[in-house]
């Protein structure tokens, strides 16, 4: 009897020593504290919103964790996502099948993530800077190609890449799923994860250990591309329509809020799926909790700030302590 009880002891000890829990328990007391003050927010049909409603922030979220996890930063994410769900959408237009519109506006995705990689490794310009100028290309050059007009009037295999009919198993939710699956497994089972972890924490490091840091950082941008495709093809489907100038304005905050507050370290090193998965569930709730309520949508505004500002100090504390535990050690 004193074994089973004792048995119980290593796994609480677990879970309370991941670095998930604590953004865990903060995510349950927001959702408790809206169900609580909102009587329509509470129960599964809202529940379900939410989930969809995330779905594809969530998958913007976990390119901006690989990104944040070596040390980077993409300030494009929205006007890659815009360009992407523009071009799709004029190539439906066009009336070309629908399996080639996805496969022509992933590839657009991926070579965007290309221009900013190779722009930061070829050129030694900060990720910052580079994607501080790509963000107004890519924007300014989905603008052009739309001469500033909405995109619209969709084929019916397009608007099912963002349908929401089904559920919790409606496409968008579907594919977020799977991404979620496939980015832990990379991330905790392959090789290609634990670089990625590698070069985030020491790059020079893992220079010496004989890594291609700037063509592993380039392939990092080029994933986050291949999302970001993704992204703006459920976004234009699911909202119908496109507007190249408005599109996804802020997303990089609102993703990078999701990464951070979810254990991504902002000096790079750090960084994990569940913790994403968390971040990007407490920004819906948060921001389908403000709608319940009537708040004012700027309420989102300074919440995500204050997450983001949370999360830096978080960050910071961890990184005083690593350094003051390796200087005892030293």
């Amino acid at each position: 009897m004193s074994e089973q009880k004792s048995g119980g002891k290593p796994l609480l000890r677990s879970l309370c020593g991941r670095k998930e829990t604590p953004i865990l328990l903060f995510t349950l007391a927001v959702y408790l504290f809206f169900c609580l003050i909102a009587p329509n927010f509470r129960g599964v049909t809202n529940f379900m919103i939410i989930v969809q409603q995330i779905a594809i922030n969530g998958i913007v979220a976990l390119g901006m964790t690989i990104v944040i996890m070596i040390g980077g930063m993409d300030l494009s994410v929205g006007a890659i996502l815009s360009l992407c769900g523009v071009c799709g959408g004029m190539l439906d237009n066009a009336g070309l099948p629908i399996v080639l519109t996805v496969a022509l506006t992933l590839c657009i995705g991926v070579a965007a993530g290309a221009v900013n990689g190779l722009l930061i490794t070829r050129l030694d310009i900060p990720d910052i800077i580079v994607t501080l100028a790509t963000m107004n290309i890519f924007r300014g050059l989905a603008v052009i190609m739309t001469g500033a007009k909405w995109v619209t009037d969709f084929s019916p295999g397009f608007k099912a890449l963002g349908s929401t009919a089904g559920g919790f198993l409606c496409f968008p939710v579907v594919v977020y799923l799977l991404l979620i699956l496939c980015f832990a497994f990379m991330l905790n089972r392959m090789n290609f994860g634990r670089k990625l972890y590698a070069l985030g924490g020491n790059p020079h490091a893992a220079s010496l250990m004989g890594l291609d840091c700037k063509r592993l950082r380039c392939r990092v941008y080029m994933i986050n591309g291949f999302l970001l495709a993704i992204a703006g093809l459920m976004f234009a489907s699911m909202m119908n329509s496109i507007q190249a100038a408005t599109a996804a304005t802020g997303l990089q905050f609102q993703t990078m809020s999701a990464a951070l507050i979810g254990g991504a370290n902002i000096f790079g090193g750090a960084g994990s799926v569940l913790g994403t998965v968390i971040g990007s569930f407490l920004m819906g709730s948060i921001k389908n909790g403000l709608v319940q309520i009537h708040a004012s949508e700027y309420w989102l505004d300074f919440f995500t700030g204050a997450i983001i500002l949370l999360a830096l100090i978080v960050n910071l504390v961890q990184s005083a302590r690593g350094g003051r535990k390796r200087h005892g050690k030293d």
